[in-house]
């Protein structure tokens, strides 16, 4: 495969496993599962794109803001490189597949 995007969640749509445990508490396994794909498309110079939030109503509701202002701040524990520097990152969806419903 000769790939050069692809998009992935920042956000759980597990309730028993959100990303945000409780305030300011986070979901270190999700994290670092987050860091590892991160740490490994550097290393095939893929470019990534996170999601923020779910339309579909299954990710973290309103601790979406907390969540992104949290992952915006990250250090990668693969590579010690800060989400926010990380060139890795094409770009931030603020949600997943939105839609105007009526």
């Amino acid at each position: 495969m000769n790939l050069s995007v692809v998009r992935t969640w920042g956000f759980s749509t597990q309730a028993s496993s959100p990303v945000q445990l409780s305030p300011g508490v986070y979901n270190q396994t999700l994290l670092r599962g987050l860091d590892f794909v991160l740490a490994q498309a550097k290393l095939r110079g893929i470019r990534v794109m996170i999601a923020f939030s779910n339309f579909w109503g299954m990710g973290d509701g309103v601790n979406t803001l907390i969540c992104a202002q949290m992952l915006v701040s990250r250090v990668n524990t693969y590579n010690g490189v800060s989400y926010l520097n990380d060139t890795t990152i094409l770009g931030w969806n603020l949600l997943n597949e939105p839609r105007y419903v009526n």
